[in-house]
């Protein structure tokens, strides 16, 4: 019985894991459809990467107004607030979370395969 119960409980913990949303690359125009509705990453034309949390900026006159941490890729940068002003035109790049069907379909899909064959493989013993 116990048996059973951990071999359906593992692939539904399983699926906590996936993500149906992710920080996608989006356009200029979109952003300014969206701007303050969402978690916002910027990336400016000298290397800056500033991670804004939903309702903590605004756009206003052409720039970006708000207060945020400058995000690092390397761990031995440590993570530092910001709080400013950013120009539109000093902006490279724009990303907002956006849902990805890929993501959620490939994730259940792999979780629920990789679930059936723990499930079987629990019942059964891993006999062959």
């Amino acid at each position: 019985m116990k048996k059973c119960i951990a071999a359906i409980l593992v692939p539904c913990l399983l699926l906590q894991f996936t993500g149906c949303y992710s920080m996608q690359e989006i356009q200029k125009d979109e952003f300014l459809v969206r701007a303050g509705n969402e978690c916002l990453q910027i990336e400016t034309i000298n290397g800056k990467s500033i991670l804004f949390q939903k309702d903590n900026y605004i756009l206003r006159c052409d720039s970006i107004i708000g207060k945020g941490i400058t995000v690092s890729y390397y761990d031995w940068i440590p993570e530092t607030e910001f709080e400013g002003s950013i120009a539109i035109s000093e902006v490279k790049s724009f990303s907002m979370y956006d849902f990805s069907i890929l993501n959620t379909t490939g994730g259940v899909l792999l979780i629920g395969y990789i679930g059936t064959a723990l499930v079987f493989g629990i019942l059964t013993g891993f006999q062959n």
